[in-house]
């Protein structure tokens, strides 16, 4: 695939679109789209079950936490390759994607409301600070990713935690009682979510917002999406994808050497795992720890990326580079509609089966969910210039009606 033209640029991006809402919707359907509040009997029912055990290995080091990442690196490309491209006259270029972002929060603050595991509003949010970096230097840009991305804001946040304060010292007894508690709560979620109504589910996404923000804080995943946005931006306005042809002779070297780094990673990761009982939440082995995980999660990101780019480059595999590419041309739709089987299937509005289907069960439905959808791109795609959501999301940024039929 010669990466020299246009076109084949972003077939590459649409195909890394594609790859990644495969991995999103295994990562959701796992956790039968109620994603961080399943109780532990819900678990333990499938702790014996083979097929499941292996599938939960698999999605938990292959699948969780490394396609957020993909998305977030596309959303900044997306922006910066705009940003290059538009014209010196084009004075309601910084208005008009402003505008843009406020109608995609719209957008997913709506998806949060049916479905509390949205991304978009994240997005929207974060993009208002990729306005204000658009134009810093290449250096400065690349640093301040790095930054982001090592999470270097809460490494910072939490040694002054550790050091500046003493940490109250709790009884087993007191994290018992935690314990007992948390899992109660996860139990009434879980269980509004399966067999609640619309008033019901909508309630308590909305309540959920604060958790929401909560999470994104103290998991560090939204200083992690903003770095990858910030990578992006540096790719998309630098015309990195323009200049990929050059790398490769050197593809199959770069890909070994992330697989190097990825499996050092991990037996580092193994090795520090044995010591972490003995030690307090924010002590340096246990934020060494974390460092480790989010240093694997961002090594198997960069070699998912980096593999797909090197069987693209296969003649072999132009079938399935398209066919991602396809699915991937309308991310947005088939990330809603992913949302909403996810819904139908396992949510009290729907079937409500969120609990009663086992995780490897899960995997093959969610595969299937897949095919269904490139399938319907496929169809759609033939018809029309945009996916629908693609297109109403287009038409409210120029505030008049796009064709969308071909």
């Amino acid at each position: 695939m010669n990466l020299n033209t246009s076109k084949n640029r972003i077939l590459f991006v649409d195909s890394l679109r594609g790859f990644a809402l495969l991995g999103m919707v295994l990562t959701h359907i796992r956790a039968w789209f109620v994603l961080s509040i399943i109780p532990s009997i819900i678990n333990i029912k499938y702790q014996n079950d083979l097929a499941s055990v292996v599938v939960n290995q698999f999605n938990n080091f292959f699948i969780v936490g490394k396609f957020y990442t993909i998305f977030s690196l596309l959303f900044g490309i997306s922006f910066g390759i705009q940003l290059a491209q538009r014209k010196t006259s084009d004075k309601k270029f910084i208005p008009r994607f402003i505008w843009r972002l406020l109608v995609l929060f719209i957008i997913g603050f709506i998806h949060h409301v049916l479905w509390n595991g949205d991304v978009l509003g994240v997005y929207a949010f974060l993009g208002i600070f990729l306005i204000l970096l658009r134009n810093i230097g290449s250096k400065t840009l690349l640093s301040f990713a790095l930054f982001f991305i090592l999470i270097l804001p809460s490494f910072l946040r939490n040694q002054i935690q550790f050091y500046g304060s003493i940490p109250k010292a709790q009884t087993r007894k007191g994290v018992e009682m935690g314990n007992v508690h948390q899992e109660k709560s996860y139990i009434q979620s879980f269980y509004t979510l399966k067999e609640g109504n619309y008033q019901e589910i909508i309630s308590q996404n909305l309540k959920g917002l604060k958790t929401k923000v909560d999470y994104q804080f103290n998991t560090s995943r939204i200083f992690v999406t903003f770095g990858f946005m910030l990578f992006g931006l540096f790719i998309g306005r630098g015309k990195v994808l323009e200049n990929l042809e050059l790398t490769r002779p050197y593809l199959s070297k770069i890909l070994l050497l992330l697989i190097i780094v990825t499996s050092s990673c991990v037996i580092l990761l193994k090795k520090v795992d044995f010591g972490l009982n003995s030690h307090e939440g924010n002590s340096p082995i246990i934020i060494f720890h974390n460092f480790l995980i989010l240093l694997k999660s961002l090594f198997i990101t960069l070699t998912y990326i980096t593999g797909l780019f090197y069987l693209s480059n296969l003649k072999q595999m132009v079938f399935v580079n398209k066919t991602f590419a396809t699915i991937g041309k309308m991310a947005m739709t088939n990330y809603l509609m992913q949302s909403a089987f996810g819904v139908l299937l396992f949510y009290g509005i729907g079937l409500g089966f969120a609990g009663d289907i086992s995780p490897a069960w899960c995997y093959v439905i969610g595969i299937g969910i897949f095919i269904f959808q490139v399938i319907f791109s496929k169809w759609w795609l033939s018809k029309f210039y945009y996916g629908p959501i693609e297109w109403l999301w287009r038409s409210a940024t120029y505030l008049k009606w796009q064709t969308i039929t071909r």
